[in-house]
């Protein structure tokens, strides 16, 4: 097995030698470090049941965003990798449209929260609104930002942003570690202000070279088409977020700061290759004339990444066994079996992820839809049953069989319309193109 690794890793070398995947994937790899480090911290720092509240509490706002952020950002990718003339218009007018819609969202949570919360204090409700307000700020329009680095090829601006919020956030629970006993207020503080430095001096690097103005005929060009994803998107978050909805309210906050260890170790092994496909491949191949072309350059870029993770997947499950008890500490014991059981459902969400991507590129929407309700359904009628039956354990494998099922039934419909079996663009050696 090792040296069957070790021969995918060979050829993931080999397949990394563009530029701005490289650096993505060398990207993606660092924030796979740090997130681990500071996973490791927070976890520490707070013990389960306070871990499992702050998860709860930014898991909210993190739903809101993408429900709310009406995919403009893959509507300016699409859009300027069409037509890039008119490009300062248009993302001075996604930013505008992106502003409106962050007040929206905080507004909607501010009213919200105290039930999504359920007991709780009622100053950590107002801490909780005033991170929500934080974050769905400047993630709305980090995500323009960031549109516009991949629309235009400057990926290394694109990864710094990212990596130095996360690189702000291990100072910050550094800080910690070092000056007083953390309590979840404190950590919400020291995650809105690692999200907010970065993004200032983006915005303010963007303000200074931009002179772009807000347009009418943009406003309509964008939300057309930022709609038209958005419907899919939706279905995505859904699908993928659906298990944390539903396990926020069926876990007591112990079981849910297990649940969140036991995520980010599991799926450790998919934070890497399949984001860094996604970022990089999703504005060439919306930019390519034929559907046809798109379809199989997507397909063949995806083959040594996915083999190579699904190697990783039978060797990661033992080691993550081992290491949650040893690196988490004691009380984080529970987490070691859920973190195996998702180590093996986490990449086929990645790559649903990625190849979901691909479709709405080419334009391929209901395709990737069907997939995502797939998944979707799959998981709220597998939660509920499982966490009365097994608990945290049974909330893990019905997470797993619902990303399975979700990928089973994208790369099936896939391979349909591509005319190429799902073992021709998974396994077969040689390039289709």
């Amino acid at each position: 097995m090792i040296v069957l690794i070790h021969q995918h890793a060979v050829r993931l070398r080999s397949f990394l030698a563009g530029t701005p995947l490289r650096l993505t994937f060398l990207s993606n790899g660092a924030l796979f470090g740090l997130s681990i480090v500071t996973s490791v911290l927070m976890a520490r720092l707070l013990g389960p049941t306070d871990r499992g509240t702050v998860a709860r509490i930014m898991y909210w706002p993190a739903i809101t965003s993408g429900l709310f952020c009406l995919s403009l950002n893959e509507a300016v990718v699409i859009v300027l990798g069409r037509d890039s003339r008119r490009r300062s218009d248009r993302i001075r007018t996604a930013l505008f449209l992106s502003g409106v819609l962050a007040v929206l969202a905080s507004a909607a949570l501010f009213v919200t929260y105290p039930f999504l919360l359920g007991p709780t204090s009622k100053p950590l409700v107002q801490q909780s609104r005033a991170f929500a307000f934080t974050f769905i700020s400047v993630n709305l329009l980090s995500m323009i930002l960031i549109a516009e680095d991949q629309s235009i090829g400057r990926f290394g601006r694109y990864n710094a942003l990212r990596v130095l919020q996360q690189v702000c956030l291990l100072v910050g629970l550094v800080i910690l570690w070092f000056t007083s006993t953390t309590t979840p207020p404190v950590m919400l503080l020291v995650i809105a202000a690692s999200l907010a430095a970065p993004f200032s001096a983006r915005i303010v690097n963007y303000l200074g070279s931009d002179s772009g103005r807000v347009c009418l005929s943009d406003v309509r060009e964008l939300l057309r088409t930022g709609c038209r994803i958005q419907v899919l998107n939706v279905s995505g978050y859904i699908s993928t977020q659906l298990d944390l909805a539903l396990l926020s309210f069926l876990l007591p906050a112990r079981d849910f700061g297990l649940y969140a260890v036991a995520m980010a170790v599991g799926s450790a092994h998919t934070s890497i290759i399949g984001p860094s496909l996604s970022a990089v491949e999703f504005p060439r191949l919306a930019a390519l004339p034929e559907r046809a072309i798109a379809m199989k350059q997507a397909m063949d870029a995806v083959k040594r990444p996915f083999r190579f993770s699904l190697a990783c997947s039978v060797v990661v499950p033992p080691i993550a066994l081992l290491a949650v008890p040893l690196v988490y500490g004691k009380d984080y014991s529970g987490a070691a079996l859920p973190a195996v059981i998702l180590s093996v459902g986490m990449g086929a969400r990645s790559f649903r992820s990625y190849f979901s991507y691909a479709a709405r590129a080419v334009g391929l929407l209901r395709i990737a839809l069907i997939a995502e309700w797939a998944a979707a359904g799959a998981t709220v009628v597998l939660l509920p049953v499982l966490v009365t039956w097994l608990g945290l354990t049974g909330a893990t494998i019905g997470v797993t069989i619902a990303n399975w099922l979700g990928l089973s039934v994208l790369l099936f419909q896939l391979s349909r319309n591509s005319g190429l079996s799902i073992r021709q663009f998974v396994f077969q050696r040689e390039a289709i193109v």
